[in-house]
C-alpha cells in the first residue's frame, strides 16, 4: 500500500511538471538528441534538470537542482540561466529576477539570510545601476551602484527615515555632500570623482593628524561600515569599552576604532581602520580639532 501511495505521488508530480509545458515528452535515452520536447535528465554527479529541451540543450522553462540543495527555476537558453528565474542557495540566499548567460543581469532582488536585501539593477552578476540596499537594522541606501559598490549619487538613511549621508559615493566611500538633484553618475564624472577620492583623508602634517579629536558619530560610522551591530552598540551607548586613535601613515590620516560590549548576552568586540576624510566635516568622519572635554559631548580620549 505504501508503495502504491508513493507511486501515485510521483505520477502526480510528473503530471504537474508536464502540465507547465505544451511540448511533448522527450523520447529516447540520449539527451543530446532531444529537441522541442519536455524531459528529465540527471547527470552522473546527480545534477538534475527537469524542463524543456531544444537541440540537445536546456532551452525554455525548467528546473535545475544540485546535490547541495541549490535550485534554479526559470528560463534557460543553451544550457544557461537566461531570462526570468529564481535561484535559491542552501544557506537561504535567494535571487529573483533577470539572468543572462548564467549571471544576474537586469532587474532583480537579492535577499540574504541576515535579512539584508538589495532591489535594483544588475549587470554581469554584480550590482550596477540604480538600486536600494536595506540592512537588517532598517538602515537603507538608495542610489547608484557600479561593480557591486556604492558609486555615484546616493543617500544613506537611518531606519527612522533621517538622512545619514547624501551626495557622492565612490567605491563604497562617501566622498562629499551634495543635493540629490546635483549629484552626477560615476560614468559621466568619473575623473572628477577619482580626483576627489585621491584627496580624501590627507592631512597636511603628522601633528595635525594626531591632534584630531574624533566624535562619537565618527566612531559609529567607522565601525558601522564593517558591521551595523557594533555601530549600534556605540550609537545606543551599549558598550563597555571604546577606544579611538589617529595615526599618520604614508601621507594619510588614519582612524582606528575598537569597541567592546554585550549583544544578546554574548560578548562582542569590533575593530575598524578607516581613512579620515577631512572634506566631510558635516558628514560622519572627522568633526573638528577642538579639545574633547566630556564623553557626553561625543568626544573620547585617544588610545595613545
Amino acid at each position: 500500500m505504501k508503495f502504491l501511495l508513493r507511486l501515485v505521488v510521483v505520477i502526480l508530480i510528473m503530471e504537474s511538471a508536464y502540465a507547465q509545458s505544451n511540448l511533448p515528452a522527450c523520447r529516447g535515452s540520449n539527451p543530446s538528441r532531444w529537441s522541442n520536447c519536455f524531459g528529465t535528465y540527471t547527470s552522473p554527479s546527480d545534477q538534475k534538470y527537469v524542463g524543456e529541451f531544444k537541440d540537445g540543450k536546456y532551452n525554455g522553462q525548467g528546473t535545475y537542482t544540485l546535490p547541495s540543495g541549490q535550485r534554479y527555476v526559470g528560463e534557460f537558453k543553451d544550457d544557461n540561466y537566461h531570462g526570468q528565474g529564481t535561484l535559491t542557495f542552501p544557506n537561504g540566499t535567494k535571487y529573483v529576477g533577470e539572468f543572462k548567460d548564467d549571471n544576474y543581469h537586469g532587474q532583480g532582488t537579492l535577499t540574504f539570510p541576515s535579512g539584508q536585501k538589495y532591489v535594483g539593477e544588475f549587470k554581469n552578476d554584480q550590482r550596477n545601476g540604480q538600486g536600494t540596499l536595506t540592512f537588517p537594522n532598517g538602515n537603507k541606501y538608495v542610489g547608484q551602484w557600479k561593480d557591486d559598490s556604492l558609486n555615484g549619487q546616493g543617500t544613506l538613511f537611518n531606519a527612522n527615515g533621517s538622512i545619514i549621508n547624501q551626495g557622492i559615493w565612490s567605491d563604497d566611500y562617501f566622498v562629499r555632500s551634495a543635493p540629490v538633484q546635483q549629484a552626477t553618475t560615476p560614468d559621466r564624472d568619473n575623473k572628477r570623482l577619482n580626483a576627489e577620492k585621491s584627496n580624501v583623508g590627507k592631512a597636511s602634517t603628522k601633528a595635525e593628524c594626531e591632534s584630531y579629536k574624533i566624535s562619537k558619530m565618527a566612531a559609529h560610522t567607522a565601525v558601522a561600515e564593517w558591521t551595523f551591530v557594533c555601530g549600534d552598540m556605540i550609537k545606543n551607548n551599549n558598550y563597555s569599552d571604546l577606544r579611538v586613535s589617529t595615526e599618520y601613515a604614508n601621507g594619510r590620516c588614519m582612524m582606528n576604532v575598537r569597541v567592546s560590549g554585550t549583544i544578546n548576552g554574548n560578548s562582542k568586540t569590533c575593530q575598524a581602520r578607516v581613512e579620515v576624510r577631512t572634506d566631510t566635516i558635516e558628514g560622519n568622519m572627522i568633526m573638528d580639532t577642538k579639545p574633547c572635554i566630556k564623553k557626553e559631548n561625543g568626544c573620547f580620549d585617544m588610545m595613545n
